[in-house]
């Protein structure tokens, strides 16, 4: 009988239905998850808003991601009991398919569950030796228990801590509920190994109480994680520790090292790092992993923090190699280091270089000869004044009387002179190739600063690279004693990574006072203070973008295109060469000069002048008129207070030997200059090729640096994934990591090579691309595309 349509619908929707709700049943997206906390607190939500995140981004491409609560559903009162109770409650409720915990509490009351939880629990902190949690090498060993240790490392943050303050009373201020249950389930032989200088002390909710319960005599103060603080009284608990000069070490990270806190060794890669496992590890349980069997190991990779206010607030400063491998903080967060940028480098070096500075003043003084010699062309007038005093016995008064005041003025002028002509036509290409020397200086500083900015760049590379690589070695040796806990590994491999951290930080130092000599070599350049602090500043594009523009690139990627690039350049520095333009100057100097001498050889100088004089006052004898006889009067002229004259005047020189052995000289000068020219042009050719080669074969090198970094890389994760799993050996793992390094060192040398090769290119054709208007680049981008595209016609049709 065939089905009527209703029962074939009713038989469709109701194996709809079931599929679905088996597929919901089943699918993780709709899985509960309930975490369960010591209690309420701003730490616990800014950790939990951590894993969240983690998790997101883990199932950011997953098609059923978990599903987490908005923030923690069961939040205890910081007791043991409470901590109970909340964790039974999520495993009473049949709705709830895994337990994420958070707290010391809540890890002891996972602890104690027997004979293992009904559901897996997921520990973010776990630490087996004070919460009694199950520990089977390298996994909990019990079903549906998981846990991720690290909860306390107080030894070897102690060892730190001590190694930067150089001080032994500490003062651990421990949550006043977790210190009363550790002392409750520790054994008194478990204290008895504890640092005589290092006092246990209770800490309550408020920076006020714990400040008050500080003993005399403490040193410095150890503050682990207090979920019951809040942030805002551990602030002013912080303050109140930096106000009394007891340096803190801040077990939550570097953000509290930026809130005050004077060191730390956790950065904070390690809680995100963390947080990546747990959510792993969650995923993995909800699709039907045992967390008991899950790696409870997690390898703290430590990194110091400084922070450098309250360095000067409290008054302890590290020692040299503590701070040449810690990254140093201030409380504001902000770096107030004057950022340099690179046209700014140039333009300040240009402003304050003493030695150009000297250069230009180089020019002044050939403009002030200038004048000098242009005043030989224009009148001389001088103006006199004169009082006379004659011997009473010798004045008449025809003659001079006994006393005279009087006054003139008087004027010269060359009307032509060959050789005063062309000596001032002389003097002004003197100034030409000075103002051309001044622009070869330019230039040269130019060069000096680029380079010596680049220099700065590359060693700041270094160094950065050496502190990672030490911060690798730490995070390796954590692993290592993590291997020696677990049984995997003998101490051997600690000792070993104790070698390489040693060398690490002798790298760093040294890569450290590189950088240092490289910024005071900067700072002499721009007449700064010689060990000034700058933050050097790279363009969005990175490095190349200091330099390089990217429409050259087709011009250096094939032979053709090369030599086309390098014979425009070539054709570009004989143009603007201020060494060529320098000589030109001074050859046409030396022909104004031999013109002059020549021309005054047959042709007169001719000039005018006149003058004046006008006698204001006479006195004493011979002061009066003369009293003639009859028959002089008429003879004998009148004595006149005022008399002129105007004169004209031709010099014409018969022989001189001097001028023809200047002459012959200025002959020979011009000679020598001329030939100087010639090898110059030579050598500004020669120069700009071969730094074009140069710089060709560097940019060939950043690349196959760049490819030796990548394959590095890909064997260093290999070697430490299997170091990891303990199929790899600790040398093998040295190896790489060492390889690596080096890899990573040549490719930023190899970077800053070129760019600095570039540079020399530049300069060697007499232009600094990154420094023109960008009017001015078009143009000569455009030049280039002209000439290219004339070279490769030529070339088609031969």
């Amino acid at each position: 009988m065939t089905p009527a349509p209703w029962n074939y619908a009713r038989a469709f929707g109701s194996l709809l239905v079931t599929t679905t709700l088996m597929a919901l049943a089943a699918s993780p997206a709709l899985a509960q998850v309930a975490v369960v906390a010591d209690g309420p607190s701003d730490m616990l939500t800014a950790r939990y808003e951590k894993f969240v995140g983690e998790l997101a981004e883990l199932s950011r491409d997953t098609a059923n991601p978990p599903r987490l609560p908005a923030a923690p559903t069961h939040l205890g009162s910081f007791s043991l009991e409470s901590a109970r109770a909340q964790l039974q409650s999520a495993l009473n409720d049949r709705s709830v398919r895994a337990i994420v915990g958070f707290g010391y509490f809540v890890g002891v009351a996972a602890a104690e569950l027997k004979p293992f939880p009904k559901k897996p629990i997921l520990l973010a902190y776990g630490a087996p030796e004070v919460q009694g949690l199950p520990q089977s090498g390298n996994m909990s060993g019990r079903r549906n228990l998981g846990y991720l240790s690290g909860l306390l490392e107080l030894e070897k943050d102690l060892a730190r801590f001590r190694e930067v303050i150089r001080l032994r009373k500490v003062t651990f201020l421990v949550d006043g509920p977790v210190l009363a249950a550790v002392l409750s389930r520790a054994s008194d032989a478990a204290f008895d190994q504890l640092d005589p200088d290092v006092r246990l002390v209770a800490m309550p909710d408020n920076a006020e109480g714990s400040l008050a319960a500080i003993p005399e005599g403490t040193e410095a103060v150890y503050l682990p994680p207090n979920f019951r603080m809040s942030f805002e009284e551990m602030n002013k608990l912080i303050a109140g520790l930096n106000a009394r000069k007891l340096p803190t070490y801040a077990a939550m990270g570097p953000k509290w090292v930026e809130r005050g806190a004077f060191v730390t060794l956790m950065p904070p890669e390690v809680e995100t790092e963390r947080f990546r496992r747990l959510a792993l590890n969650l995923r993995d349980a909800l699709a039907g992993d045992d967390p008991g069997r899950m790696a409870i190991g997690f390898p703290r990779r430590t990194e110091l923090f400084i922070n450098m206010d309250t360095a000067r607030t409290i008054g302890v400063f590290p020692s040299f190699e503590l701070m040449t491998e810690a990254r140093l903080m201030r409380s504001s967060g902000d770096d107030d280091r004057l950022e340099l940028k690179l046209p700014d480098v140039v333009a300040t070096a240009l402003e304050r270089n003493p030695a150009f500075l000297a250069s230009i003043q180089e020019v002044r003084a050939a403009e002030a000869e200038l004048r000098e010699s242009r005043g030989n062309l224009l009148p001389s007038i001088d103006l006199t004044g004169d009082f006379t005093w004659l011997d009473p016995d010798v004045a008449t008064s025809l003659g001079s009387a006994e006393t005279t005041l009087q006054w003139g003025a008087s004027a010269n002028q060359i009307v032509y002179s060959p050789l005063a002509f062309n000596a001032y036509f002389a003097q002004q290409k003197n100034v030409n190739a000075v103002e051309a020397s001044l622009r070869a200086a330019e230039l040269d500083l130019v060069l000096e600063a680029v380079q010596s900015f680049l220099s700065v760049l590359q060693a700041r590379a270094v160094e950065t690279l050496q502190r990672d690589n030490l911060r690798n070695v730490r995070t390796n040796r954590s692993l290592a004693e993590l291997r020696v806990e677990i049984g995997s590994s003998g101490k051997q491999d600690v000792a070993r990574w104790d070698i390489s951290l040693a060398d690490g930080r002798v790298n760093t130092i040294s890569a450290s006072a590189q950088r240092n000599q490289a910024e005071i070599d900067l700072n002499r350049i721009l007449d700064a203070d010689i060990e000034r602090s700058f933050l050097p500043v790279l363009p969005e594009e990175g490095p190349r973008g200091l330099l390089l523009d990217p429409r050259l690139d087709p011009y250096v990627r094939d032979l053709r295109s090369f030599r086309i690039f390098r014979t425009f350049m070539a054709r570009e520095a004989l143009e603007r060469s201020p060494e060529l333009a320098q000589l030109d100057a001074q050859i046409a100097a030396q022909d104004k000069l031999l013109t002059g001498y020549t021309q005054q050889l047959y042709i007169p100088s001719l000039g005018v002048g006149a003058g004046f004089t006008h006698v204001l006052w006479r006195g004493g004898e011979g002061s009066g008129s003369a009293e003639l006889p009859p028959e002089f009067s008429g003879a004998i002229a009148a004595r006149d207070d005022f008399t002129w004259q105007l004169g004209a005047n031709l010099t014409f020189a018969l022989y001189d030997d001097v001028r023809y052995g200047t002459i012959e000289r200025i002959r020979r000068v011009r000679s020598q200059l001329l030939g100087l020219r010639d090898n110059t042009a030579n050598l500004v050719e020669q120069r700009v090729r071969s730094a074009l080669h140069q710089t060709g074969a560097s940019g060939a090198a950043v690349s196959l640096r760049q490819e030796a970094v990548r394959a590095a890389r890909v064997n260093l994760d290999a070697v430490t994934s299997a170091y990891r799993e303990g199929t790899a050996t600790i040398i093998t793992l040295i190896d790489a990591q060492t390889q690596s390094l080096q890899a990573e060192i040549n490719a930023a040398n190899a970077l800053y090579q070129f760019l600095s090769d570039f540079a020399a290119a530049e300069r060697a054709a007499g232009r600094f691309l990154f420094r023109a208007p960008l009017a001015e680049q078009n143009t000569f981008i455009e030049s280039l595309e002209r000439f290219a595209a004339k070279q490769l016609e030529a070339g088609a049709k031969e």
